[in-house]
């Protein structure tokens, strides 16, 4: 009776033991090894380039290398997995074995196959995948013609930036005070510039846009500035033109060889407005009266004409009635521009 006492509370215990064993299944190993799969930062020649590979999964820490194809002149990968280095100005220097060059020039994408190999023993877990790298010129910013712009209508240009590391931003740093910010600086009165938003990190665009206020030729200077710090300026020039508004007024002198000699000589005044000039040009209209030694039995008369906006020159006056008297010269003096 003293042994089965003694080895029935034994037996109780490993029970125990193996229930509590049952309850707590062993912990999984690591996870599946993978990398992350993401578009690796351009580079320019003779900036410093730095980028992370990155992995999950497996058991750290990881060993990175580079099994096919080529980095980019001037760069090198650590174990840690990190990029790094100046890229290399000269394009001969780039391996054919990786890095294809576009006449011999930049830019150059370098295209190579990055493994990595987890900590796991006796048997590693390793993953493999596609990478590339796009070098560069460095950055630049070349002036293009930017269209005129009319006071009141409203007006939008674009231009981009070349080369560097993408995306952009784009500042004007002399031009003139903002309508809404006075200190800060804009192209003109009543526009401003702006950095259009990056897609996927890809270059963008700047864009003039508002509503002009004041007519005008201005110069202003734009610096754009790159994902690695670097810069580059230029100077744009915008011709902002006037709408006509009116009243203006329009004298003619010229000679009526119907008349009396001694009395061909005349002098008309008009008041005319402007109409449909929406897009700077349209039709004026008015009232030619007479106005000097000009002969009373001269009528006033209705008159037709084109106009456009720019440097007043000599104008030919279309009557409405007939005969016409042909103005030797006219020219028209704007009471207001607006």
């Amino acid at each position: 009776m003293r042994g089965k006492s003694v080895l029935w509370p034994a037996i109780v215990l490993l029970c125990a033991m193996m229930i509590g064993c049952a309850a707590k299944p062993p912990a999984n190993g690591p996870g599946a090894l993978n990398i992350a799969q993401f578009t690796l930062a351009q580079g320019a020649i003779g900036v410093p380039y730095r980028q992370l590979l990155v992995a999950s999964g497996g058991l750290q820490p990881y060993t990175w290398s580079i099994t096919s194809g080529s980095l980019p002149a001037g760069l090198t990968v650590t174990t840690d997995g990190i990029i790094s280095g100046t890229p290399s100005s000269d394009p001969t220097q780039y391996s054919t074995a990786g890095c294809l060059p576009t006449n011999n020039s930049f830019p150059i994408t370098c295209n190579f196959s990055a493994q990595v190999v987890d900590s796991q023993s006796p048997i590693h877990a390793v993953d493999t995948a596609a990478e590339s790298i796009t070098i560069n010129q460095d950055l630049s910013l070349t002036t293009v013609p930017l269209g005129a712009a009319t006071v009141g209508l409203a007006y939008t240009a674009t231009f981009m930036a070349a080369n560097g590391v993408p995306p952009y931003n784009y500042v004007v740093t002399t031009g003139v005070p903002c309508d809404m910010n006075p200190q800060q600086l804009c192209p003109a009165p009543g526009l401003i510039l702006n950095t259009v938003v990056s897609q996927n990190g890809m270059a963008n665009a700047a864009e003039v846009m508002g509503t002009p206020t004041t007519a005008g030729i201005y110069s202003f200077t734009v610096q754009a500035t790159d994902s690695a710090g670097e810069t580059a300026t230029t100077v744009f020039s915008l011709t902002i033109v006037g709408r006509l508004a009116g009243p203006y007024a329009i004298t003619f002198n010229g000679f009526d060889t119907s008349q009396p000699a001694g009395s061909q000589a005349y002098n008309l005044v008009a008041q005319i407005v402007a109409a449909n000039d929406m897009n700077g040009s349209g039709t004026i209209t008015g009232v030619l009266d007479q106005n000097g030694a000009a002969p009373t039995t001269f009528p006033s008369r209705r008159t037709l004409a084109q106009f456009s906006l720019g440097v007043p020159t000599a104008t030919r006056v279309t009557c409405s009635t007939s005969p016409c008297l042909e103005p030797r010269a006219t020219r028209a003096w704007p009471r207001s521009i607006r």
